[in-house]
């Protein structure tokens, strides 16, 4: 029955398709990994790796197969353990530990001679394609020059000569200001870093003008240590300091006067004479000195200060 069928499907001209070619497992490698994510018929193909550590012998290979009419196309691969040569020596420096061959995931490290810095990693290891890595390193002189801030004083840090990762911090004399960082590294390629500082002169906007007052000398900017005086007009007298001068924070300090009057009342004391002293109107430090009639002796002081309060100091006496 099923010739007559095949017959009868091949007199009416339809294709009959033949399974592919199941090629099946391709074995075991050692140490190795076999990918079969494309299947296992005719024309998928294979992914042989080997395990970490591990590498194909020589150049046995390949690393892909074929599934073909035959079967898998070539002949699996070998994986051996990684070894590496010994990494290469570096100039003015050595590694250790020394040893004829090294296997997968050793680690040397390398060291310079007494007065050289290591440019580079210091630790190389043996690595899966048998080579060290990453590049060895090298020994270089470090060495910046003498930090030179002007205006600039050393705070705290490394004394010279200034090798690799030596520090210093500065600060700015009195009257001068920091324009960067105070402290600074000494780095591999023998510049200081972030880079050296400036000390720039402090200056000053100019200060607040008073009520009823001026100031002089009066200019654009003021400098570090730059003095002003203020005046009140006529009558008013200054309650607070004259001078005022711009200081290390830039601005101008004591805080500014202001301008105010003073007048002591007429300073009458009973059964007393005015001796000496100003006359009215009493303004600030206007001093009137007194003496008792006859028969009336003095209690309190004889000689009477106007002070900024507008009140005589030390306090008016009595004749008893």
């Amino acid at each position: 029955m099923g010739i007559i069928y095949f017959l009868l499907l091949s007199c009416l001209g339809l294709a009959i398709a033949a399974p592919r070619r199941n090629c099946g497992s391709a074995g075991e490698v050692e140490n190795g990994h076999i990918d079969y994510s494309e299947g296992t018929e005719f024309g998928d193909k294979i992914v042989i790796t080997c395990n970490p550590g591990y590498q194909f012998i020589g150049k046995q290979g390949p690393r892909g197969m074929v599934c073909g009419d035959q079967g898998w196309m070539g002949k699996l691969p070998s994986c051996k353990a990684v070894t590496c040569d010994p990494p290469p020596m570096i100039v003015d420096g050595t590694f250790s530990p020394i040893k004829e061959t090294y296997s997968y995931g050793d680690i040397v490290q390398y060291s310079c001679q007494s007065g050289l810095t290591l440019n580079g990693s210091k630790s190389v290891s043996c690595s899966d394609d048998g080579t060290f890595q990453p590049a060895p390193p090298t020994c270089i002189m470090v060495q910046c020059k003498d930090p030179d801030v002007k205006n600039g004083e050393w705070v705290q840090g490394s004394r010279p000569p200034f090798g690799y990762k030596a520090t210093v911090t500065f600060k700015c004399r009195s009257g001068f200001i920091m324009n960067g960082e105070s402290t600074q590294t000494c780095e591999i390629n023998s510049e200081w870093s972030p880079g050296l500082p400036t000390c720039e002169t402090v200056t000053c906007e100019p200060p607040p003008m008073i009520v009823d007052g001026t100031f002089s000398p009066i200019k654009d900017t003021y400098t570090y240590g730059d003095a002003v005086l203020y005046s009140c007009q006529n009558g008013l007298t200054l309650n607070g300091s004259k001078s005022v001068s711009c200081s290390d924070d830039g601005t101008f300090q004591p805080a500014p006067p202001t301008c105010i009057m003073v007048q002591c009342a007429h300073p009458g004391i009973e059964n007393a004479d005015w001796v000496q002293g100003s006359r009215p109107p009493f303004g600030h430090r206007a001093t009137a000195t007194f003496k008792c009639r006859s028969g009336f002796i003095m209690k309190g002081e004889s000689t009477q200060i106007c002070e900024m309060d507008s009140q005589w100091s030390p306090g008016l006496p009595i004749c008893e």
